[in-house]
């Protein structure tokens, strides 16, 4: 603030109140991108923990079938979940795992794994998850 001569006039200039506008408005540009950079976090965190708890379902599953069954059978299979209006696509894969087995054993192992595909934020996106399980040979 300044005065002009003996006026005693108080108050800002037109200079102090621009400088003072393009200050808050370069502050409110930062919060706003922070608030977006935050939900886009929040999404993605959102969208894992759900997979993770599909993933999870379907490994217990699986391990109960192996339990219940004497051979799990080489499996490819696919599958899409809907969530949030989002389509996430799956793979199961169950693979037999080769190496010297101790003839002695009465199992073999078996290599499960779950991988989720999608698309977020035109940016591809994957999650997997991965076990060994051990059968009963026939």
């Amino acid at each position: 603030m300044w005065s002009i001569g003996n006026s005693t006039e108080r108050g800002f200039t037109f200079v102090e109140l621009m400088i003072t506008s393009v200050i808050l408005l370069v502050g409110l540009v930062a919060i706003i991108q922070g608030f977006i950079t935050a939900t886009g976090a929040f999404n993605t965190t959102n969208n894992r923990l759900y997979l993770l708890a599909f993933m999870e379902n379907k490994m217990q599953e699986i391990e109960s079938a192996a339990e219940k069954e004497s051979d799990l059978k080489k499996i490819d299979s696919t599958g899409q979940i809907n969530y949030d209006s989002r389509k996430f696509a799956w793979i199961l894969k169950i693979n037999d795992v080769d190496g010297d087995y101790d003839p002695k054993l009465d199992e073999k192992l078996k290599e499960v794994k779950i991988e989720i595909n999608w698309r977020e934020q035109n940016y591809p996106k994957n999650l997997s998850l991965a076990t060994y399980l051990t059968v009963k040979k026939e």
